[in-house]
């Protein structure tokens, strides 16, 4: 009966609704509005939840290895906002290229879909065709113009890519201002830095679902450069090294400069991180960078 719970999963996600936020040098974004998973007791709560927000300039080619600077142009506008509904690309790690994630995408894909095949053939109440010709007419696509690919990516709603320009962040936000005119004050900021051991990770290991459930914060995960490409150091100005613990720092300059568009407050920011994401806050407590990046910032 799992393909039939898997099945109800996908109609009942359908619900997310998009929501648009417009910055003073990124211009408008889109997002999307989300549910926490309801746990300790406590109800679903909806939040707001912006992916895939480029937060630096390039860093590939000409600029490997190269010291990030924030972006600061528009990436949309309102008649087009940028898509900030997706995940966005994972930094080059372990060896992981394009071509290597693409045999992996598949490969964990067709495990989905024979499992999914397998139990709605032992149900005997449903065939896979009738579930995606369900699906076109939900989501008025054109007859055909789903696979089941597409819908199993669709339910884990991640989208994997690799790139060397990742530098992008993730937030997540119960408030917006001028959207929800029943609150006002600014939320604290919750700051996430992945671990990995400076060689893999992405800012997709933290999400709000359930750290909406404790208390009304802001939630921010960045995405930093790891490997060769981000703590290689040759002594010389083209790789002078430590460009991954660089990309934090700007990752919180635009923390400080944007967040209040979220609801959050720029004063409250808390860092935290696990394993080697913890070793970089304890790495930025010494960094002058980053105080003067926020002199309000919360090591913890």
């Amino acid at each position: 009966m799992r393909g039939l719970v898997l099945f109800s999963v996908l109609i009942v996600g359908t619900w997310a609704q998009d929501v648009l936020v417009t910055l003073p040098d990124l211009g408008t974004i889109q997002g999307r509005t989300k549910e926490t998973f309801g746990n300790l007791g406590v109800p679903k709560k909806p939040y707001y939840n912006f992916r895939n927000i480029p937060f630096a300039e390039s860093v590939s080619g000409p600029k490997r290895f190269s010291q990030p600077v924030q972006l600061k142009r528009a990436i949309g506008t309102v008649e087009q906002p940028y898509d900030a509904t997706k995940s966005g690309p994972l930094c080059p790690q372990l060896g992981l290229d394009e071509a290597t994630l693409g045999q992996l995408t598949e490969a964990i894909v067709n495990d989905l879909i024979d499992t999914l095949l397998i139990d709605l053939e032992l149900s005997g109440l449903i065939s896979t065709e009738s579930v995606i010709t369900l699906l076109e007419d939900l989501f008025e696509v054109p007859v055909g113009g789903l696979t089941v690919a597409e819908i199993i990516n669709n339910l884990l709603d991640v989208d994997f890519s690799v790139s060397e320009d990742c530098l992008h962040l993730a937030v997540s936000t119960p408030y917006l201002p001028g959207k929800d005119t029943e609150r006002a004050d600014l939320l604290p900021v919750m700051f996430f830095i992945y671990g990995g051991g400076f060689r893999a990770g992405t800012q997709m290991k933290m999400g709000y679902e359930r750290l909406g459930d404790v208390n009304d914060v802001v939630l921010v995960a960045i995405n930093y450069r790891l490997g060769p490409l981000g703590f290689m150091c040759l002594d010389t100005d083209s790789s002078a090294g430590n460009m991954g613990l660089l990309d934090q720092i700007v990752g919180l300059e635009w923390v400080r400069d944007n967040i209040e568009y979220f609801g959050g407050d720029p004063n409250q920011i808390t860092i935290f991180g696990e394993s080697a994401g913890a070793a970089s806050v304890s790495l930025l407590t010494l960094s002058p960078s980053a105080k003067v990046t926020n002199p309000a910032m919360t090591i913890y």
